[in-house]
């Protein structure tokens, strides 16, 4: 067992990080004005109340997360007007009326409209934060004996944010020569076919290393890549006529990332068909293979991927998890069996390399909290370049050592991660338990004498030293 004695300043308590992306997931319209048709992907409503159909629910706050809602590909005998309906935490609800439109994207970047509408009920005014369900139903009664429609798919409608590290794709309608219906793409004669899977600004896509897809009952030859505007750039070769999961090292095409607007799927022979699924569509930053480490110096980490025990036995470093913590101590215990993917270790590198860049065919799973909770402490992933909380615990790889963030202004990229635990005083002990022992040079050991006395600091101090000392462990006040 090697300890490291640090100092600390007092730690926050947060949250788990948001995956990127939220799907709806449709629930059967209340009352008897509405129903929803599986099969085809059709609300369809008869009368203007008791019609609402659930597409999110919310607790913890946890809509005001993100930053945009997006509903694409809509179709249906909309002449009449249909609704957003937000439900909040004290019982009331209010609607937003939409009318035919075929993409819809609201801006959640405030925290207490819905885009550029308030959220005041009978004067009190709501955030997103107090929002428990987003539904969606008909506005305008379509008349007696009359009906009216929305063709709406879950795949269609979402939550996302921006820039993290594992986007999920978002599959706007296709071209005029394919339709995507119920997770079913189908082309007929024709180039024009091409469905989006992603949108952004040239140079959006630049920092990715990796796109990951997974197609069913493939019919004919699918095809995916660019899109600068103008020209498409296929990063498919041949294009693919099997089915499965599809592993694309994008670092070959470093000029049409840097481009590209957009990223497209569709048929590569005018026709065909494949059964396709935006929640199987991952891209991934290019750090999460080709970060470079510090032999024998400790280093944050989670990956979009698990590693098998024979994996980790074959890598050139070692994981440490958290495995017990407490107000004062920390306890980091060796992995020697599997990894799971958006679980945070410590990591610590035999040689100074890059030791995940062969992972690029590992298959991604989709994005999940990337957190967890031992003890007293939190062991937070983070998905995004973000700001670390002050009190914050986290890795400092300019002198090797883990030191505390107080002013709340340091910020972390993506894979990395950062420890906060409620309620630890100024000096906390951490140990990493190995199955075998080594020397760590980054940190050096300190070890904890009797009778010795440190400043707030962690510097040594002699008897004539006034001020908060800590000694054997413990707080004082020398005057």
């Amino acid at each position: 067992m090697k300890k490291i004695i640090l100092l600390f300043a007092m730690m926050l308590a947060v949250g788990t990080a948001n995956a990127d992306r939220k799907y709806a997931t449709f629930v059967a319209p209340t009352g008897s004005g509405g129903s929803y048709n599986t099969e085809t992907c059709t609300y369809t409503w008869t009368k203007n109340s008791d019609n609402l159909m659930t597409v999110f629910t919310f607790s913890n706050g946890e809509l005001a997360t993100y930053k945009a809602l997006k509903v694409v590909r809509i179709g249906g005998t909309y002449s009449k007007e249909w609704r957003a309906n937000v439900l909040f935490s004290d019982g009331k609800n209010k609607s937003f009326i939409w009318y035919n439109y075929n993409d819809k994207s609201i801006d959640l970047s405030s925290g207490e409209k819905w885009g550029d509408t308030d959220l005041t009920v009978d004067g009190v005014n709501h955030t997103l934060a107090d929002v428990t369900a987003i539904r969606i139903g008909g506005a305008s009664d379509p008349g007696t004996g009359n009906s009216y429609s929305v063709v709406i798919d879950w795949t269609c409608v979402y939550l996302e944010n921006d820039n993290d590290a594992v986007v999920t794709a978002g599959f706007a309608k296709p071209a005029s020569n394919a339709t995507y219906t119920n997770t079913v793409y189908s082309a007929t004669a024709g180039n024009n076919n091409l469905m989006d899977c992603y949108t952004g600004s040239a140079g959006d896509f630049s920092k990715y290393g990796k796109l990951q897809f997974e197609i069913q009952n493939v019919t004919g030859m699918m095809r995916i890549g660019f899109h600068d505007g103008s020209t498409f750039t296929p990063v498919s070769g041949d294009g693919y006529g099997g089915g499965g999961v599809k592993h694309i090292d994008l670092s070959s095409y470093s000029s049409a990332a840097g481009s590209a607007t957009k990223i497209q799927f569709g048929s590569k022979d005018n026709s065909g068909s494949a059964k396709i699924l935006p929640t199987n569509m991952f891209l991934v930053r290019s750090e999460a293979y080709t970060r470079s480490f510090t032999k024998d110096q400790k280093s944050t980490v989670w990956f979009p991927f698990a590693l098998t025990a024979e994996e980790v036995a074959a890598i050139n470093g070692k994981f440490y998890e958290l495995t017990a913590a407490t107000s004062s101590t920390l306890t980091f215990t060796e992995v020697t069996g599997a990894t799971e993917a958006y679980k945070p270790y410590v990591f610590v590198a035999n040689e100074t390399g890059t030791p995940f860049s062969g992972f690029k065919g590992k298959t991604v799973v989709a994005p999940k909290a990337c957190s967890y909770t031992v003890g007293t402490a939190t062991f937070v992933g983070s998905m995004k370049d973000n700001t670390v909380p002050a009190g914050a615990y986290g890795y400092n790889s300019t002198n090797g050592t883990f030191s505390v963030t107080t002013s709340g202004s340091v910020t972390i990229a993506p894979f990395r991660a950062y420890i906060t635990n409620e309620g630890a005083g100024a000096r906390l002990d951490v140990n990493f338990n190995d199955s075998e022992t080594t020397t760590i040079n980054a940190i050096s050991d300190v070890q904890q004498e009797n009778g010795v006395m440190y400043n707030l600091q962690g510097q040594r101090v002699g008897a004539d030293y006034k001020g908060i000392v800590i000694k054997n462990g413990r707080k004082f006040v020398v005057k």
